[in-house]
Order: structure tokens, then C-alpha cells, then sequence
């Protein structure tokens, strides 16, 4: 069950069983809404069987709360519990496809999550309304992953011993907070794309010598195992590309490290002659990272050594996909005044089919009138990736974004 203040835009969400009936439903409004916020004023819900009934009513009614139903021609007087409930369902489908039986598990996280969002009509999160201030999304500062606890075994056969509290895999949340905690770790020792690369704990350090390899190695190592993280040594490999006589082997603290024709990351297989597998192409991509994107090498044609005849693409987790719909959805109203006639694609009303359209009518008019016409189909070669940023910066900024 979904409920919705209309003040402050919070939200509950009561996890049930199956349908509720109106006796349910009453008790799962009091248990969860009435005895934390007191009584409304008004309630507005669709038109299912437990609103409807006459137990429903007589509830309402004793107690002074104004009771309306949404209207089938007026779908939207519910509209705020209706779209939370399709936000709420994209939360669970990301979360909760390999394990569905436990979707009431993650309802108190997305809870927290929505009324952490700053709603457009209000200017504020639902928690400042109500509560007057934003509770922490993160309330450690320090070492979230060398925390200690004392633990004392069930059966008391032995001493309480220490063990080290650190994220848990399996949670929803964990995976955004490690990303966060590694790109704060590894701040002063990481470089440019694509000297540097990064996909939650695998790290990929290039360079063109052996030497700064291990030194960039080193510094790495030194900068997360002193904030309580481990290099695996026996994990960690060193591959070389066009490989010379005398290149030597890579050491970490004195201890070599394994050298490999081929090493796995993502998914895919880089192997030393420049050549890159295509498993990831068939596998499920991860969807849990929103902080990074994960760029997949698809091969076009042409010697497989040279990186021009590859054409990447990023797959976006879907709160990464969310996210990147907000800022086009803000930068929209800013540009598409702008925007020639002649340009489709990427905003309504000038789509593909209309491109199409128009010049299959073009095509007819041709013969209809028996006029000859001559086109020219120019293709851009890797057009989005030899957009300077800068020239991207100047041209939104004359368009009027001016965001940092």
C-alpha cells in the first residue's frame, strides 16, 4: 500500500500480503500513518473494492476524515500515489529480479530514498517538511570498512572475538556507497581515462613503461591498504602489449607479480596481441553502479589491434539512466527553441519516422511529377566522440545552461 501526504510529498509504504480488505486497509492506515502523524483531513484513493465498502465509509465517518474516490474520467486526482507507484516499481524490478520473494526487504530503503528527493513544487524533501532537516544519507565520515564489533557466539563455548564490519554484498545500498568510498580513496593517486580505470574494485593502471607501472602500482597500494583495504597480490596481474626483449616483470613490495598473456575485466577477455572477447556482449550487464558507466568495445571491421576500429558504447545502470533523464529534462526547455527545423532526433516531434517520412515523400514526388532529385548521404565519422568538451561547454552556454 502506497501512501502520499499531499503537504509535504512523503510517502509510506506498507508492505502487504496480498489484497487487503477494509478492515485491513484500516489497520494498516493506523498501525503505519495514524498513530505516527495523527488524522487527515481528506483521503483520496482509486476505486478498489476496500475504498469503496461500506466498512471504509462508516471508518471515515466516525472519525472526521473527509473520504473522496478517484474518478475514472479523472484519473489524475490520484496522480501522485499513482507515479510513485511506478517509481517504486522500477526501485524493486532493479533490486529485487534475482531475489523477488524478498521485495518487502527493500521498501524501507526506498522509502528513505524517496523522501530524501527534492520535489519541484515544494523545493525541499519531504523529510525537511515534515521533520524540519534532512536526516544523513551516510552518517560515517571515517572508515565505514574497519569498523569492530564484539561478537558473542550463540552457544558461549568461547571469548567474545573482534570482527571487522564493512559493507554487506548482498545489500541494495552497498554498491553505491563502495563506489562513493573508492573514488574518495583513490582521488590523489588515479588518472585520466584512459590511464586509469575503474569499475567498483576492478582497477585497470596503464602506462608506457614498465616502471611507472609499478610505481602508480605501489602508490595505489599504499593509498588503500592505509585507509583499511587489500590489494590481493595473488589476484593482481601484469600483461604486456607489443612486448619487447628485456621488459622485466612488475613487483609489488618485492613480491612479483604474476605476469598473463590475457586477463579478464567486465566480462571480456584482453588478451596481449590487442585483441578483445566478446562474452560481455552475451552476458547481463551489471545495473547496480550508477556512479560509472560501463564502456563496451564493440568491433567494427579492420585489424582488431587498432583501437579506431572499435566503437564503445556505455551501458548506464538504470539510477544512472534516471539520473541522465533528469539533466536532459532540464537542459530541454533551454535548448529545443534552438534547435533547426532540419534536425531530428533526440526530442519529440522530429523523430526518426519523421525524418523517413519526409523523404519517402520527396521520393514520390519525384516520380509523380518526373523531377529528378540528387542526394548526397554524408556520414560523420565517430561524430559523438570528436566533440571537444570545450566546444560542448560553449555551445550549452549560449544556449542559455548554465549550470556548473
Amino acid at each position: 500500500m502506497v501512501v502520499v501526504d499531499r503537504f509535504s510529498k512523503g510517502c509510506k509504504l506498507i508492505p502487504l500480503k496480498g489484497l487487503p480488505t477494509a478492515m485491513q486497509s484500516a489497520e494498516a492506515m493506523f498501525n503505519h500513518v495514524f498513530r505516527n502523524f495523527g488524522l487527515p483531513e481528506d483521503i483520496v484513493s482509486d476505486r478498489g473494492p476496500q475504498f469503496t465498502s461500506r466498512v471504509w465509509g462508516l471508518l471515515c465517518a466516525r472519525l472526521g476524515i473527509g473520504f473522496s474516490l478517484s474518478s475514472g474520467y479523472h484519473p489524475q486526482s490520484n496522480g501522485q500515489a499513482e507515479r510513485l507507484n511506478q517509481e517504486i516499481g522500477r526501485f524493486l524490478r532493479t533490486y529485487c529480479s534475482r531475489e523477488q520473494q524478498r521485495w518487502s526487504e527493500f521498501l524501507p530503503w526506498a522509502e528513505y530514498a524517496q523522501n530524501s528527493l527534492i520535489h519541484s513544487s515544494t523545493g525541499l524533501t519531504p523529510f525537511q517538511r515534515v521533520l524540519g532537516y534532512q536526516p544523513p544519507l551516510f552518517p560515517w565520515l571515517g572508515e565505514p570498512y574497519y569498523q569492530q564489533q564484539l561478537q558473542q557466539p550463540s552457544l558461549g563455548q568461547t571469548e567474545e572475538f573482534k570482527v571487522e564490519v564493512g559493507l554487506h554484498q548482498g545489500s541494495a545500498l552497498s554498491p553505491f556507497l563502495f563506489a562513493i568510498v573508492m573514488d574518495q580513496l583513490s582521488e590523489e593517486v588515479r588518472q585520466e581515462s584512459p590511464w586509469t580505470m575503474m569499475f567498483a574494485d576492478d582497477i585497470v593502471i596503464c602506462s608506457e613503461s614498465r616502471e611507472q607501472v609499478e610505481e602508480n602500482l605501489e602508490r595505489w597500494r599504499f593509498a588503500l591498504e592505509r585507509r583499511g583495504m587489500k590489494v590481493s597480490r595473488s589476484k593482481t596481474e601484469y600483461m604486456c602489449v607489443n612486448e619487447r626483449e628485456g621488459s622485466g616483470t612488475v613487483r609489488l613490495q618485492g613480491e612479483e607479480v604474476k605476469k598473463v598473456q590475457e586477463f579478464k575485466y567486465l566480462g571480456s577477455t584482453v588478451q596481449s596481441n590487442g585483441e578483445c572477447g566478446k562474452e560481455r556482449g552475451s552476458q547481463e550487464l551489471p545495473d547496480w553502479n550508477w556512479a560509472t558507466g560501463v564502456v563496451v568495445p564493440l568491433f567494427k571491421k579492420g585489424d582488431r589491434r587498432v583501437c579506431s576500429n572499435y566503437r564503445g558504447i556505455t551501458h548506464l545502470s538504470l539510477p544512472g539512466k534516471v539520473y541522465s533523464r533528469v539533466l536532459e529534462m532540464r537542459v530541454q526547455p533551454l535548448v529545443k527553441p534552438r534547435i533547426q527545423e532540419e534536425q531530428c532526433g533526440f526530442h519529440p516531434g522530429r523523430g526518426t519516422l519523421d525524418q523517413l517520412y519526409t523523404l519517402h515523400r520527396v521520393l514520390e514526388g519525384s516520380w509523380e511529377f518526373a523531377q529528378p532529385v540528387h542526394m548526397c548521404f554524408v556520414d560523420l565519422e565517430k561524430a559523438f566522440d570528436r566533440v571537444p568538451r570545450g566546444i560542448l561547454w560553449e555551445v550549452l552556454w549560449e544556449y542559455g545552461v548554465r549550470g556548473p
